[in-house]
């Protein structure tokens, strides 16, 4: 079971990381694309676009933020054994069923490791080196 907790909070840790990196990536694509538009439209109409831009850049990446979270945080409870990792396991589990096929399997894997009786047990002993 020890391997199952490290891998899939290895998994998680760096799929969250990975969303948190692809919010910013979209973040400055999105302004750095108003600020082209800015500088190079000489339509009356660029300032809506650049606001335009700006807008859905930020709810994109706030979503990819707020969708990382809980892989993020399960990812970090389940490699340092906090107590409240298997909660965000679970979130984070059934969040990641809806992306078929490796999602899905990750997922099942994640729920099946959580809802075994020794997952309590080994979650409760200090936590191994990394």
């Amino acid at each position: 079971m020890q391997g199952h907790i490290k891998a899939v909070g290895l998994i998680y840790a760096i799929l969250g990381g990975l969303g948190f990196l692809s919010g910013i990536i979209v973040l400055f694509i999105f302004i750095f694309t108003g600020g082209i538009v800015a500088v190079a439209g000489e339509d009356p109409d660029a300032g809506i676009a650049v606001g335009i831009l700006t807008a859905v850049g930020t709810f994109v990446a706030i979503l990819a933020f707020i969708s990382a979270i809980p892989s993020l945080l399960a990812g970090i409870g389940l490699l340092r054994r906090k107590p409240w990792a298997k909660l965000w396991t679970i979130i984070a589990s059934v969040l990641s069923l809806f992306g078929f096929p490796l999602g899905t399997a990750l997922g099942i894997w994640a729920l099946w490791m959580v809802l075994q009786p020794e997952f309590d047990r080994e979650m409760a002993q200090p936590q191994p080196p990394l």
